[in-house]
């Protein structure tokens, strides 16, 4: 797919910890960059149920990754999602990654947070890994023409304050 990482940052985090990544989301592969960069780290994704449905080839590799659907149109169920996203960092087993917009931005601005996406950091009391993704949109339109730069900057960890 000629795609070339640049990761930015990486530096500002302890790689035995687990802890909660929040990105912004620009494309169905931004959880593939995620991972490239963080591969040391046992990571799940909160993906919207659609995916079960809509991508069956993506839902199956999430199911492998140990990832969590979330119904964004049921306040129960999704709350019983981000419980287990909770569960998997206080016991250690497992980072999570969330995309807090709930949405790809079709501009490549930040959009609105959806409601309770952050909810995991207050309760499980983990670092939060902010990271900025640049370019992704432009793999699948480059793809096999040219080769794409694609960018993860690692903003900061903000460590919970107790």
């Amino acid at each position: 797919m000629r795609v070339e990482f640049n990761f930015e940052g990486l530096d500002k985090m302890d790689d035995n910890e687990n802890m909660l990544f929040v990105c912004n989301h620009q494309h169905d592969l931004d959880p593939a960059v995620i991972i490239s960069a963080f591969p040391d780290k046992k990571l799940s994704f909160i993906g919207k149920k659609e995916i079960l449905v809509e991508l069956p080839f993506i839902a199956k590799a999430m199911h492998l990754l140990s990832c969590l659907f979330i119904d964004r149109e049921n306040d129960r169920e999704g709350a019983k999602t981000i419980i287990t996203a909770i569960k998997y960092l206080k016991s250690g087993e497992r980072s999570v990654a969330v995309f807090p917009e709930g949405y790809t931005s079709k501009t490549e601005e930040l959009l609105p947070f959806r409601n309770g996406s952050l909810k995991m950091a207050l309760k499980s009391k983990k670092p939060v890994a902010v990271c900025v993704l640049h370019n992704t949109k432009r793999i699948t339109k480059n793809m096999f023409r040219r080769k794409t730069v694609v960018s993860l900057r690692l903003i900061e960890v903000i460590r919970p304050e107790f």
